[in-house]
């Protein structure tokens, strides 16, 4: 009796195993996939807001996607804080399918998108053989082994292969300092720049006012001009009105650019992004359709060296493994291992360009016209996403002007 019930229980986990592992598509994990990342995205975001006065550029998708990856040889509290925080599912053929649509949105040729990931070990440290195969199978993340004692030569090694990925935008994205009495970073550089699918023409960009929450003029900004048909809508549940500005020439590829309605703080905005999804924006705009709308926003740049990951990624409940006395790494090192830093550095710059060079000399002129307006001249956030996978890229806030 006792050998029929474990050969029935057996099969019962068995088949229950089969019958997930069935439901493991590319189909199923892309819908799956996009709560967990939107979420991780949102309250990471409004954490560094905080930290940055709401003004600030940050690839949540790309950190979201290192920890995930730092998984694999985890074990016990830490694999359980990675798995909750970043809500991976508990079988490693979702999760596989999720680096993939990754690798697929960051390989696409539309846009600009340079990015380095790496895992930073002293050479001190022996790692795993399948730790080592699991992370070059994925395709997304770099593992280098340096010497921490010489920290000019390991900081040097590390900022020159940044350079390179991000084509000169991003360096010095650490310092010899970050290597003192270390043994494990997580170092992540991003550089985004697309082409707008409809021009901003650089003859009707002129310098303008910039106000903060409450209407009080706080310097001045480039601001560009188009007229042309968007998709706009309100979101109720954030107080914001949304604007999407698609990139290239399939649009695959698109900022939303949510600007908070009169008597609305920005910080109000970016927490409550939390009660919507992406899916809400585009159902909202498939309803209302596209429509005429005047719009200007500024022309800028912002580059953030997020350097207090540690303390913020701690916040939202992954403490374990950046402590030197609980992380476990089993799977990547028989050596006592923890993360000793995790560091990025993000980059991006909005201007006029766009897909048509016949565009910027049509529009010579600004006209004064009865359609709806979108002015971004107060501060506002801002997340770059695919629009078919609707996958968050980054995520910004806008609120210190500067003529750039």
């Amino acid at each position: 009796m006792t050998l029929f019930i474990y050969i029935l229980l057996i099969s019962t986990i068995i088949y229950k195993e089969s019958k997930v592992l069935g439901q493991c598509t590319m189909e199923s994990s892309s819908i799956r996939i996009k709560r967990p990342i939107y979420d991780f995205t949102i309250n990471l975001a409004t954490r560094i807001a905080q930290e940055k006065d709401n003004h600030f550029i940050s690839s949540t998708l790309s950190q979201w996607t290192l920890i995930s990856e730092l998984s694999l040889g985890a074990t016990d509290d830490t694999l359980e804080d990675i798995q909750k925080v970043l809500r991976l599912h508990k079988h490693r053929c979702f999760n596989e399918n999720y680096w993939k649509i990754i690798k697929s949105l960051l390989d696409s040729g539309d846009v600009t998108i340079g990015r380095s990931s790496m895992i930073i070990i002293d050479k001190e440290f022996e790692l795993k053989d399948a730790f080592s195969n699991s992370i070059t199978k994925t395709g997304l993340c770099e593992i280098s082994l340096q010497d921490f004692e010489e920290t000019i030569t390991s900081a040097t090694a590390v900022n020159d292969y940044v350079n390179q990925v991000t084509q000169g935008v991003i360096d010095d994205v650490v310092t010899p300092n970050d290597f003192d009495s270390l043994n494990l970073i997580l170092i992540d550089a991003l550089y985004f720049k697309g082409t707008w699918s409809k021009t901003f023409a650089t003859t009707n960009t002129d310098t303008a006012s910039f106000y903060d929450e409450i209407g009080n003029r706080v310097g001045e900004v480039n601001l560009m001009y188009v007229n042309d048909k968007f998709n706009v809508t309100t979101i109720e549940q954030v107080n914001a009105k949304v604007l999407e500005l698609p990139y290239g020439t399939d649009s695959g590829f698109s900022m939303l650019i949510f600007l908070p309605d009169v008597g609305t703080q920005l910080s109000s905005v970016i927490y409550n992004l939390k009660k919507i999804s992406l899916a809400t924006v585009f159902r909202k705009f498939e309803m209302e359709g596209p429509r005429t709308v005047t719009v200007e926003i500024p022309r800028f740049k912002i580059t953030s060296d997020l350097d207090n990951l540690r303390e913020l990624l701690s916040d939202m409940g992954l403490k374990t493994m950046f402590d030197s006395t609980r992380a476990s790494f089993f799977y990547l090192s028989d050596q006592p291992l923890y993360v000793s830093d995790f560091i990025q550095k993000a980059s991006i710059e909005v201007t006029e360009e766009g897909t048509e060079a016949a565009a910027v000399s049509e529009a010579g002129l600004r006209w004064r016209t009865l359609d709806e307006e979108f002015i971004a001249n107060r501060p506002f956030a801002f997340i770059i996403v695919n629009s078919r996978s609707q996958l968050p890229l980054f995520i910004g806030a806008y609120s210190k002007p500067s003529v750039y």
